[in-house]
């Protein structure tokens, strides 16, 4: 059987080896565009996103809290160390944008090499995109709202109230699941505007699927 021919340096043409493989996968690149711009852009959204959610969050707990207890609400939260941390939680997330020149690089870096690695490796359905925009929205919320959460309400609550350090515990449980919670649903909206900017569906047909990032 005739070698299949292919073309030379000079112009001529040859034998081509066995499991000879295309030229961008030779080279060991990706042809995935737009990589660094969806990371910022998600990283943007990711900021604007957890102060909408926790501001919805906000609005929800007060109008059911003033429903349920009516004039007693302010007593009843400020009673409860779980209901202090999430509170507290809420506020660090309205107001996260304060420090953006810190949380504006750390998201972009952690979206380009996390949800940026999936088009390289021929990543295409949107599942795993929104997956992970969910997982890694609760990781990275919920340590920053557990901090902010207790320097903003469980420092001065619970030292007032003469609460231990089950009380702190119970501060910081609150803080950081209602910091999770929040960053779970603003992470859909970070994977969202990835997957628009990107666009892996139509990208992952002419990038290399074994390209390495």
């Amino acid at each position: 059987m005739a070698d299949t021919q292919v073309s030379t340096p000079g112009g001529g043409s040859g034998p081509a080896m066995a499991g000879a493989q295309p030229a961008y996968a030779a080279s060991g690149r990706s042809k995935v565009k737009r990589l660094w711009l969806g990371a910022f852009l998600g990283a943007v959204t990711a900021i604007l996103a957890v102060a909408f959610v926790a501001l919805i969050f906000a609005t929800v707990a007060w109008t059911i809290g003033e429903v349920l207890f009516g004039g007693s609400w302010d007593a009843s939260w400020e009673g409860s160390p779980l209901l202090i941390g999430a509170a507290g939680a809420i506020f660090a997330s309205i107001l996260n944008w304060y420090v953006f020149f810190i949380s504006l690089p750390i998201a972009t870096l952690v979206l380009r090499f996390s949800l940026g690695r999936f088009p390289g490796k021929g990543i295409a359905t949107h599942g795993p995109y929104l997956k992970w925009g969910v997982i890694l929205g609760s990781l990275l919320v919920s340590l920053p709202a557990m901090l902010g959460g207790y320097i903003m309400f469980g420092i001065g609550t619970v030292g007032r109230a003469g609460g231990g350090s089950g009380d702190t515990l119970q501060v910081f449980i609150g803080a950081g699941a209602t910091g999770a919670a929040i960053g779970a649903i603003a992470g859909l909206a970070v994977a969202g505007m990835f997957l628009l900017i990107v666009r892996p569906k139509s990208q992952v047909k002419m990038a290399d699927p074994a390209a390495a990032f």
